[in-house]
């Protein structure tokens, strides 16, 4: 018997909620990263004299980031594995936002939240695909994944 297939058959153990709990603490992170601006917004404005065209610049960054990231990290990840691909997304959004204090001007805190923005997203998509091939086939109509964050899609779940 092949190791993927002793996956899809096996009950849900120990294992699996590790996985999870590993899954759920570096999401944790990555949407405290995300969060992080809008503590400093309104000093940055003013430190840096920044505009409102700027600031907007500059709080796009991380989105632009974050479209770059998942299709870009996910390709990476299919290609060199999950695990790799997951150190280096945690390593690309921890850093840069350890790196933002110490900025000196508006250009470096976007390159910063780019580069974040790039491993945040691709560790959100490496990490739902590793626990969804983690997960036993029977287990994964309402996958693990799902629980990682509320979304959009969320709504069509909480109506009335």
């Amino acid at each position: 018997m092949r190791i993927g297939e002793v996956i899809e058959r096996s009950p849900i153990k120990g294992f699996h909620y590790a996985i999870l709990a590993a899954c759920f603490i570096g999401w944790m992170f990555d949407a405290m990263n995300s969060g992080l601006i809008s503590f400093v917004l309104k000093p940055l404005t003013v430190e840096f004299n920044l505009d409102p065209h700027i600031t907007g610049l500059m709080l796009s960054a991380w989105l632009m980031g974050m479209l770059l990231g998942g299709v870009l990290l996910g390709t990476i990840a299919d290609y060199v594995g999950r695990k790799p691909t997951i150190a280096t997304a945690m390593v690309l959004y921890s850093v840069p936002a350890g790196l933002s204090g110490l900025a000196q001007g508006w250009w470096q805190i976007f390159v910063l939240r780019f580069l974040a923005g790039i491993g945040a997203s691709g560790f959100m998509v490496v990490t739902s695909t590793l626990l969804s091939e983690y997960v036993p086939v029977g287990n994964r109509v309402g996958s693990w994944p799902s629980w990682r964050a509320p979304g959009p899609s969320d709504g069509c779940w909480a109506r009335p």
